[in-house]
């Protein structure tokens, strides 16, 4: 399972609480894969090598008195791997600044490098996330190639930045977020992208957004409040700066809760309402001619239904038997019949079901009771099995299901409800088909 830590606890391990040596302000999340023994419910590795760590936002420690100085600090956040070197004797990290972590650097932050601060040459709003094999001088504890060309540049929305001048423009705006990817090419004598408009990239267009592509603005045939990602490895014409697949198949669509669209006037009807969202695939078909999907309705979609909605399935809405505040996700290749534009498998044992946070339900009554409540998220798997005749999970209680408890919960095990044990403000979550010794 892993154990997600919070932030500033304290407790001390005889006493079965968090003292501060994991604490100022981090993040400790405990791998799939630590040791734990049953009887004495307690884990026996429990500052496992295998875990990763999350250094918080503006925190200060020194290394010797086991707080944070400032070098990490800047408003960026530090992510330690998953197998970064341990001293189990010392109980600390031989490697902390290890050359496989993460660097996630902060939104309009400032860091001169000589003095330890961030310039905003990896500013004006924008995150730079280092990738997990970049070069680090460890004499120096130092990045040896900062500027990365393995690195991630999330662009925010809205920004404007003029390359000459270090500041964005609007090339890159139009309020759609522009992710470069891990092996874009740079030339680390000028220090600049030298494929910044790289073919595999990905592009998120906002919701709502209007542009017209003569004038590098988009108009609505992309809007009615959706969202377009274009994919890792679509084409582009370098000399023109622009997609020669713009539209291309291998892109996804994510639609918009409560939106109405009419096919042939290019607008959403209510058939794909209902507060729900709709995630076409990557590799749905298209008609490149036409310029619009052939299979709009694949069954290789993903249909995100919402809390508490209600809908007949006769006249097309929910009723309550997937509500009472769940989240329905159906999987990618569920079945459906083309010809009536239904699911033929609605129910499908390959879903996943994402049940609220102190719901109650009485499954006789179609509601649930505290059995799986308690402030927790209970997540069915995708292949848990279910009795299709009855319309109920066989496993309702699966070891292949995931268990998400909460923030300061209280269960005892007998009375069916959560001590302190599991509790210090964390945030416990069942793996899938995990393994434990009883």
């Amino acid at each position: 399972m892993i154990l997600i830590y919070p932030l500033n606890t304290n407790k001390d391990m005889k006493s079965d609480r968090w003292t501060d040596r994991h604490s100022d302000k981090m993040i400790l999340i405990y791998p799939l894969n630590t040791n734990k023994d049953m009887k004495s419910n307690r884990w026996t590795d429990r500052h496992s090598d295998k875990m990763i760590l999350i250094y918080p936002l503006n925190t200060n420690k020194d290394m010797k008195s086991n707080r944070w100085t400032d070098r990490h600090s800047d408003k960026m956040i530090l992510i330690y791997p998953l197998n970064t070197n341990k001293d189990m004797k010392s109980d600390r990290w031989t490697d902390r600044h290890s050359d496989k972590m993460i660097l996630i650097y902060p939104l309009n932050t400032r860091k001169d490098m000589k003095s330890d601060r961030w310039t905003d040459r990896h500013s004006d709003k924008m995150i730079l996330i280092y990738p997990l094999n970049t070069n680090k001088d460890m004499k120096s504890n130092r990045w040896t190639d900062r500027h990365s060309d393995k690195m991630i540049l999330i662009y925010p929305l809205n920004t404007n930045k003029d390359m000459k001048s270090n500041r964005w423009t609007d090339r890159h705006s139009d309020k759609m977020i522009l992710i470069y990817p891990l092996n874009t090419n740079k030339d680390m004598k000028s220090d600049r992208w030298t494929d910044r408009h790289s073919d595999k990239m990905i592009l998120i267009y906002p919701l709502n957004t209007n542009k017209d592509m003569k004038s590098d603005r988009w108009t609505d045939r992309h809007s009615d409040k959706m969202i377009l990602i274009y994919p890792l490895n679509t084409n582009k014409d370098m000399k023109s700066d622009r997609w020669t697949d713009r539209h291309s198949d291998k892109m996804i669509l994510i639609y918009p809760l409560n939106t109405n669209k009419d096919m042939k006037s290019n607008r959403w009807t209510d058939r794909h309402s209902d507060k729900m969202i709709l995630i076409y695939p990557l590799n749905t078909n298209k008609d490149m001619k036409s310029n619009r999907w052939t299979d709009r309705h694949s069954d290789k979609m993903i249909l995100i239904y919402p809390l508490n909605t209600n809908k007949d399935m006769k006249s097309n809405r929910w009723t309550d038997r997937h509500s009472d505040k769940m989240i329905l996700i159906y999987p990618l290749n569920t079945n459906k019949d083309m010809k009536s534009n239904r699911w033929t498998d609605r129910h499908s044992d390959k879903m996943i079901l994402i049940y609220p946070l102190n719901t109650t339900k009485d499954m006789k009554s179609n509601r649930w009771t505290d059995r799986h409540s308690d402030k927790m998220i209970l997540i069915y798997p995708l292949n848990t099995s279910k009795d299709m005749k009855s319309n109920r999970w066989t496993d309702r209680h699966s070891d292949k299901m995931i268990l998400i408890y909460p923030l300061n919960t209280n269960k005892d095990m007998k009375s069916d409800r959560w001590t302190d044990r599991h509790s210090d403000k964390m945030i416990l979550i069942y793996p899938l088909n995990t393994k434990t010794k009883t």
